[in-house]
């Protein structure tokens, strides 16, 4: 699970929390009053560290199972040396300890808490106590101050976000972001023979090696043969040298075996014959077969074109009437063919923020192109045909969409380097100690059950805790490590999920 503590979220706790322990391996209870580490001399207690780390634990093990597969968190990761749990907890401490500094920061922005926002996170964090087992709260090692100060740590975070963004420079130059709209129509190239001509000229040279070897084998049992029957002529002429009557005897034997000799192999040839009529019947009948399913399926599929003739065909749709709806056309050669929409950037540009995404080959072609011009010809990259028309060079809807990106781009850049820079000037110390006993293993494993959300009656924000959420753990056996792949998508998933979570749930009261 090579950088997933790089890609770590921290989960928003929702609410009201409840939580039920199975006892088994990997439950011990963990002191959250100890002090984890400090930032500028203010104490984390574990218990913080806990809540946020078994929040974060399980909500992961929710998105891998959404994908119907199991996260290891006993496995090793090979870059860290560590296991997925010990880096799980070790970023997500460092998220924290940037909580702790956020929060030391927020007087500078003019952020406070409210006499009504500690009483609604103070309500918030009695109600979790109160909806859990004596057993969970000590698993988790927080009490009802630790989840207070749990839930003023989101808070801050949330509010002080907009302020510190609003303090980016997100100048974007106009011209340079002119986006032009475009349509296309992309068909993935067929995949190619998988032997290639060596693999072919291999299998032929096997061939012939083998057909040597029959050979030899033939012409070893023909000289068997040969001496097998001089062995007989040998035997014969000793036979004749013997009485006259033995060889008269000999001679009889021999005449009344021949004819069935003769017989027997008349019977073989016949035998042989009839197999291999019906050999050639059965042959005959498979490939009957064959045509037949080719025919029936050729009629409900329709031709079959390759990649590069549905390209062309496609090609000349498009040509023979530039500005008109295809959809029918295209169907006709394949029902899956679609034209899609998009914009790019017209003019070339060395701003990071504004480079294009697509192949270069196809921006090249579009650039060239006028409005409502169809290329005249397909666009080839490694693995794909392409087919375009430029709609519209100056798409002002699109410039202004790709504008406002880029300023959200620009305050998040702002917003990541300017909190990083106030956690580097920081003085952090960590109590490793402390740390490692909080385990996070495949034996100790925690899940969430989101409930019912209550709707909104102002637009008032609140403090961190409004929605009900079930926190449970269980003893389980290691999962399965996830594919990359996986990994990433869970990762992207989590990001996503989480943030607007923490948008809906993590509100400041004004």
């Amino acid at each position: 699970m090579k950088g997933f503590a790089k890609k770590v979220i921290t989960i928003v706790l929702a609410g009201s929390l409840s939580a039920g322990l199975l006892t088994g391996c990997g439950s011990d209870r963990i002191d959250g009053t100890k002090t984890v580490a400090t930032v500028d001399g203010a104490e984390i207690p574990l218990g913080v560290l806990s809540l946020t780390a078994r929040m974060t634990q399980a909500y992961y093990t929710y998105l891998y199972s959404m994908f119907g597969s199991s996260i290891s968190w006993s496995g090793m990761d090979e870059e860290s040396g560590q296991t997925n749990g010990e880096s799980l907890r070790d970023s997500i401490l460092e998220n924290v300890e940037k909580q702790y500094v956020l929060k030391a920061k927020a007087g500078d922005y003019g952020i406070t808490l409210s006499d009504e926002d500690q009483e609604k996170i103070r309500t918030a964090a009695a109600d979790f106590i109160a909806d859990n087992t004596e057993e969970a709260i000590e698993a988790l090692g927080v009490n009802e101050d630790i989840v207070a100060e749990y839930l003023e740590l989101q808070t801050y975070q949330t509010r002080i976000e907009d302020p510190v963004k609003a303090e980016a420079d997100t100048t974007v130059d106009e011209d340079e972001a002119q986006q032009a709209s475009f349509t296309y129509l992309s068909i993935e190239k067929d995949e190619e023979p998988e032997e290639t001509a060596d693999e072919a000229e291999e299998a032929a040279a096997e061939t012939e090696e083998a057909a040597e070897a029959v050979t030899a084998e033939a012409g070893e049992a023909a000289g068997e043969t040969e001496e097998a029957a001089e062995a007989v002529t040998a035997e014969a002429e000793e036979a004749e040298a013997q009485t006259e009557e033995a060889a008269q005897a000999a001679t009889a034997e021999a005449e009344e075996a021949e004819p069935q000799t003769e017989e027997a192999v008349e019977a073989a040839t016949a035998e042989a014959g009839e197999a291999t009529a019906e050999t050639e019947e059965a042959a005959e009948a498979v490939t009957a077969e064959a045509e037949e399913a080719a025919t029936e399926a050729g009629e409900e599929e329709g031709p079959s074109y390759t990649a590069a003739e549905k390209a062309q065909m496609v090609l000349d749709i498009m040509k023979a009437d530039p500005e008109g709806d295809w959809t029918d056309a295209l169907a006709e050669v394949d029902d899956s063919l679609h034209t899609r929409s998009d914009s790019f950037t017209y003019k070339d540009t060395e701003d990071e923020h504004l480079q294009n995404t697509f192949d270069e080959e196809v921006i090249t072609v579009l650039r060239e192109l006028a409005e409502g011009e169809v290329y005249d010809g397909i666009i080839e990259t490694d693995s794909t045909y392409y087919l375009v028309r430029l709609d519209t060079i100056n798409d002002e809807e699109a410039t202004q969409e790709k504008i406002e990106d880029v300023q959200e781009e620009l305050k998040d850049e702002y917003y990541e380097e300017k909190t990083s820079s106030w956690v580097e000037e920081a003085q952090i110390k960590v109590n490793k100690k402390v740390l490692n006993t909080l385990e996070i293993s495949d034996y100790h494993t925690f899940t969430t059950t989101q409930g019912e959300e209550e709707e909104a009656e102002t637009d008032e924000e609140e403090p961190a805790a409004e929605t009900e959420t079930e926190l449970t753990s269980e003893a389980d056996a290691s999962g399965e490590a996830v594919t990359e792949a996986e990994e990433e998508a869970v990762t992207e998933a989590g990001a996503e999920s989480v943030t607007e979570a923490a948008a809906e749930t993590v509100t400041a009261a004004e």
